[in-house]
Parts: C-alpha cells; sequence; structure tokens
C-alpha cells in the first residue's frame, strides 16, 4: 500500500521492494498519515524481507505521522515487527528498522533483527527501529543486528527530539526499551551523533 489512513492489522509482507529513487518506502506501506480525530496504526504485524528507497525507508512504514492534528489524532505502532535489511540510498537517508520516520508516533512491545544501513557513505538518521522521531514515545521495544551510517545513528533511534505545534508540545520518551545492535559508522572525522540508544536524544524522557 502506497499511502494509508487507517488501520493494518495481523498483516505479513513477504515481498523484497526495490525503489532506488523513491521516498517512503516500506514493507508494508510507504506512508501511515493519521487524520483529525482518528487513530491509525500497525498492529500485530510483520516484514521479512529487504526494503531499498531513497530516503524515509522502513521495514514497516517509510514514514508514519500524526503531527499535524489535535491530540485527539494517533498514530501507533504496536506488536509489529521486522527482520528484513531495510537500506536507503541517499545521505539524507531517514531509515529504520520499523519506520524512517516517526511523528507523534507511540511504539510499543515491537522490534526489529535486521541490518539498517545507507549506501551513502555520509548516511544520516539511521537507527535500529526509528530512522528520526518527533515527540514519539518507544516503549517496551528493542532492536538488535547492525545499524550503519554516518550521523545521527543509534542502536535504537538515530534520533528523538520533542514536537512542538501550536495546539500543543510533545515530549517523547524512551521506556523499558533497548538495542543490541551493532552500531557502526565510517572512519573518516565526519562522523558525529552516534550511540548504542540513540544518536540524539534532545529534551525527552528515557526510563527503565
Amino acid at each position: 500500500v502506497g499511502h494509508t489512513w487507517g488501520r493494518i492489522t495481523d498483516s505479513s509482507s513477504a515481498a523484497t521492494v526495490t525503489a532506488d529513487r523513491a521516498r517512503d518506502v516500506g514493507g508494508l506501506t510507504g506512508t501511515l498519515q493519521a487524520q483529525s480525530g482518528y487513530t491509525v496504526a500497525i498492529e500485530r504485524s510483520r516484514n521479512t524481507r529487504t526494503e531499498t528507497g531513497s530516503t524515509y525507508v522502513g521495514g514497516l512504514a517509510g514514514r508514519v505521522t500524526a503531527a499535524n492534528y489535535l491530540a485527539n489524532t494517533k498514530a501507533r505502532i504496536v506488536a509489529s515487527h521486522n527482520t528484513g535489511t531495510v537500506t536507503g540510498v541517499t545521505f539524507r537517508s531517514r531509515i529504520g528498522g520499523l519506520t524512517g520516520s516517526a511523528e507523534r508516533v507511540d511504539i510499543v512491545d515491537s522490534s526489529s533483527i535486521a541490518t539498517v544501513t545507507s549506501q551513502d557513505s555520509r548516511g544520516e538518521y539511521i537507527g535500529g527501529l526509528v530512522g528520526e522521531a518527533w515527540g514519539s514515545v518507544i516503549w517496551g521495544s528493542y532492536s538488535a543486528g547492525t545499524v550503519r551510517g554516518q550521523r545521527y545513528l543509534g542502536g535504537l533511534v538515530g534520533s528523538i527530539i520533542p514536537l512542538h505545534r501550536q495546539y500543543g508540545e510533545y515530549v517523547g520518551s524512551i521506556e523499558r526499551s533497548f538495542s543490541a545492535a551493532s552500531v557502526q559508522h565510517g572512519a573518516d572525522q565526519t562522523a558525529e551523533f552516534v550511540g548504542g540508544l540513540a544518536g540524539e536524544a534532545r529534551g525527552i524522557a528515557i526510563s527503565q
């Protein structure tokens, strides 16, 4: 599914998706987007094959967002898993084992055990679960495998920061989650914001 405004439940994908010049590439959907007053979700679903795209690439979804709507609008990834390789082609990658980008998303009881990498040696915003997260909650989830890039590189999430909107502020958190992924970056001096859990975690709560 290229673009979804609903729920994906009890679903699986074993199809290889290769779209080197496309953005928003995922094993189940390219984009999962909430509409005002509704909840969108990926629940009890999985991907087991390889996903390749230009930017915003994820094992389940290229991008998941509820960012542009009021507080009663929600997006969730629940009890869902990825074991397929996820690859981005460009350096502004935004690649994650579950989703490349999460904006106001609750990620609960989910995992990725996979290689998540950029073909560009300058690849950035790459994480074992999420490449780039804004105002999102990661709870009871984990990653393993290999995460490879250059900047904003994390075993669980490449970058997680608060999301500010005129109708509210969404801080975000990492709770009861861990990463056992091998985080690898290039040898030159441009490597920065690299962490075993998160490459960047600014203004958010991290707890057990």
